[in-house]
């Protein structure tokens, strides 16, 4: 990160942890007067699925010009790699916590045909198994697990029934998937 930030020509080492609060916007803005900053995230891209509107959505009302620097998208990798065609798809970031929020969540589409797109937390991943296998017992299933990193894994399941089986095991990580509907 150092060496990004000398090649910007970014100096200092002030760091600030930002969430979509008020309160941490206040201290960015106040310590970027007249300067540069960098937004980055441990993981994934700002914005997508993670926190950055505020932060994106005050420099633009205060004319403080916006540069990406492109990086790894989980979005755009699982896609990259992905064995199942698709021509859309809707991407639902991170799923609720509840069984029945996740069914009404991700039934929006795949009850259209449209493949879905989710992040997911540990927790998540034995009640979306067992939403799929109740709702959706012939979707395809692509699971990608550490992209970009040392234990990366992609794996396809044919049904339901079997991504539900290895959910049951020691899932390890971050995962994203692509649900592909009948």
């Amino acid at each position: 990160m150092r060496k990004l930030l000398h090649a910007l020509k970014i100096q200092g080492k002030k760091f600030f942890t930002y969430r979509e609060e008020p309160y941490f916007l206040k201290k960015i803005f106040k310590q970027l007067e007249n300067k540069k900053c960098v937004f980055i995230t441990s993981a994934g891209t700002p914005l997508i699925s993670d926190p950055g509107f505020g932060l994106v959505d005050e420099a633009f009302k205060r004319k403080i010009k916006v540069t990406p620097i492109p990086g790894v998208s989980a979005l755009t990798t699982i896609l990259s790699a992905c064995p199942l065609k698709m021509k859309e798809f809707a991407f639902l970031g991170f799923l609720p916590r509840s069984e029945g929020k996740i069914k009404k969540t991700i039934s929006k589409f795949l009850d259209l045909k449209i493949p879905v797109v989710v992040f997911l937390s540990k927790r998540q991943i034995k009640k979306l198994g067992k939403v799929l296998v109740n709702f959706y017992k012939e979707a395809k299933i692509f699971v990608a697990r550490e992209m970009t990193k040392a234990y990366e894994e992609f794996l396809l399941f044919k049904n339901p029934i079997a991504f539900e089986k290895w959910s049951e095991g020691e899932i390890l990580g971050e995962i994203t998937m692509v649900i592909l509907p009948k």
